[in-house]
């Protein structure tokens, strides 16, 4: 029966620190759970040797890592496979799992830019933005009109690779609704994309390094509405209201319709 893991975490021995054992002045990294067999650790982390252990209550075991990825578990450190975090390498991506039983370890270069790609802006590539490419955090605001399987996914670069797709970003399975976006996936040969539910304005935020997004919407209305219900009368004197620099903003009829009456004096007429 294969250990059901509660934790994961990278246990780092830093050079330069009073003792090079595993256990003395280690510093623990735990990673984070994206479902229930699947863990990732995306840290910069500081020079050092890293073993990634799996706790279950109280028990602690060490990951012992084959050339493949394949992974047992070992009952003492000195039988756990390290990774070696070097200054040319600090920015380390670690997927584990748990029920493949695999770790793959990523050396990650901070991308330089990030694109939203889709077929609302028909697969053109609009650029997001990011303050400090340091933290990987870019975002993008703005509407995004739907149409019958609009979809979207982000790319690293303005053009398509032929084949696998390591610029791009996706959702983990294909088709997930953008507004639930939480984990993603780089670097694989899926081109799995997100679904836009409805026409809104959105607010985007995408960290390729940490393999996150998070998706709002910003549905809000220009003007303060009042609501009536009114009489063949009354719609008469709505529409007297045209023209005025006082307007009358919506008035709900007995059909059903909606007649706006905006402070401009323009008139929409809406179901």
């Amino acid at each position: 029966m294969r250990k059901i893991i509660s934790t994961l975490a990278l246990l780092a021995t830093i050079t330069g620190a009073a003792s090079d054992g595993l256990l003395d002045n280690a510093i623990a990294y735990e990673a984070v759970a994206v479902n229930s067999t699947s863990y990732k650790c995306c840290e910069v982390l500081p020079v050092g040797r890293y073993a990634i252990t799996a706790t279950d209550g109280n028990e602690t075991r060490y990951l012992s890592v084959a050339a493949n990825g394949a992974y047992t578990y070992a009952t003492s450190p000195d039988d756990a496979t390290f990774f070696t975090v070097t200054d040319d390498n600090p920015y380390q991506q670690v997927l584990i799992d748990a029920a493949a039983a695999t770790v793959e370890t990523r050396d990650f270069t901070p991308w330089q830019q990030l694109y939203v790609v889709g077929s609302f802006n028909s697969w053109a590539f609009t650029p997001m933005e990011c303050a400090d490419l340091d933290e990987q955090v870019f975002t993008y605001t703005g509407t995004i009109a739907t149409t019958a399987g609009t979809e979207l996914k982000f790319m690293g670069a303005n053009y398509y690779s032929p084949g696998a797709d390591p610029n791009g970003v996706h959702p983990l399975t294909n088709g997930e609704t953008l507004t639930s976006a939480a984990h993603v996936a780089t670097g694989t040969s899926t081109d799995y994309k997100w679904t836009v539910p409805a026409t809104d304005s959105y607010s985007i935020t995408v960290n390729p390094f940490k393999l996150t997004a998070s998706v709002s919407t910003n549905s809000s209305t220009d003007i303060d509405r009042t609501v009536a219900t009114v009489d063949a009368d009354q719609i008469l004197a709505v529409y007297d209201l045209m023209g005025r620099p006082e307007p009358c903003d919506l008035v709900l009829l007995p059909s059903g319709l909606h007649i706006v009456v905006t402070p401009a004096g323009t008139t929409k007429i809406l179901r």
